[in-house]
């Protein structure tokens, strides 16, 4: 196990922090998608980013995923059911399928992001 203390934060790729801000705000906003409904989500997806205090790629970055996996939804939702075992997509809990939803679509759709990075 590497000590922390020898862990050179130098070397952290800056734009991994924005991803995983912009994921957390994906996850907000695909949250609201899953309880609001496509139309309603849109209109609250505006006023959740404007109210956040991330930096604008973070914004953006999670706005791209919510948009994508809104536009990719019931893609998406096909394949987490096959993937998923003895599971209905409708009956796993909300902050679970949004993740999912998200993981998904970053794996299908998301080229320039490597895959090890989407599933750690």
């Amino acid at each position: 196990m590497t000590d922390p203390q020898e862990f050179d934060t130098k070397q952290v790729d800056p734009n991994a922090r924005k991803r995983s801000v912009g994921r957390e705000l994906a996850m907000k906003l695909v949250y609201v998608l899953d309880a609001r409904g496509k139309d309603r989500a849109y209109e609250d997806a505006k006023e959740i980013i404007e109210r956040e205090n991330d930096p604008a790629d973070s914004k953006e970055f999670g706005r791209t995923l919510f948009e994508g996996v809104s536009e990719n939804k019931d893609d998406l939702d096909n394949i987490i059911h096959e993937a998923a075992d003895n599971w209905d997509v409708g009956r796993m809990a909300a902050v679970d399928r949004a993740l999912l939803r998200i993981g998904a679509y970053e794996l299908l759709y998301c080229f320039d992001i490597p895959p090890k990075v989407t599933i750690s």
